[in-house]
Parts: C-alpha cells; structure tokens; sequence
C-alpha cells in the first residue's frame, strides 16, 4: 500500500498530511502465484484475462506472468497470477474458480499467496 509508505517519509516534515494517508480506505485483495506444468493448462498466448463482476466470481482477473516476461517459470512450466477480490480466500477456492476458467486439468506445482 503505497500510502504507508508515503505517509513514513512525510511524518517528520508534514505531520498532519502523514497522518491523513493514512485513513485512505482500500479494497481487499489477494494475489496469488501459481505454476503448473505446460501440459496441465490451456495454451497461454497473449496477456491474460480479467473477470467481468457478471460472473459473480472471487477471481477479478488472471494474468499469465510467463507469457509475456522471459524467465518466470522453468522450462515446461506456466506462471499465473490471479487476483482475488477477497483478503482471506482459500487456496482450494481459488484453484477451483480459475480451473474450469483455464482448462487446467492438473494441481499447481507451485503456489504463493500475497494478502493485501
């Protein structure tokens, strides 16, 4: 949350700004990193996707992090990101939101959870 940070460098000189930035609301929200095997997805060509509220989803949007930058899964692996509109969602319940989403046909190797 980039208001924390702003409101620790402004608290020496600007007291009663410092402390405003801080009654900034923000929505809930978790990212989580996934990997899988190539073979367990979909082909992902392109940038990813994002979930219109329609959906009635958790997932907002999904963004398929290997895809565009080099290096962030192994050879024969796929990185995901997706985040959720929820501070405190299970793993299981998101892996089960996105599956059908992504073709996804095997469990993650890999998965990181950020709460923010």
């Amino acid at each position: 949350k980039p208001d924390f940070a702003t409101s620790h460098m402004l608290q020496h000189v600007y007291i009663a700004g410092s402390m405003e930035l801080l009654n900034i609301p923000y929505a809930p929200m978790s990212v989580f990193h996934v990997g899988f095997k190539q073979e367990a997805l979909m082909p992902l060509r392109g940038f990813g996707f994002l979930v219109p509220r329609s959906q009635h989803t958790r997932t907002l949007g999904v963004l398929w992090t290997s895809s565009f930058f080099e290096n962030r899964a192994p050879q024969g692996h796929e990185l995901v990101t997706v985040m959720v509109g929820e501070s405190d969602p299970s793993r299981e319940e998101v892996l089960s939101e996105i599956a059908p989403m992504m073709r996804i046909t095997e469990r993650p190797v890999f998965v990181h959870e950020k709460k923010y």
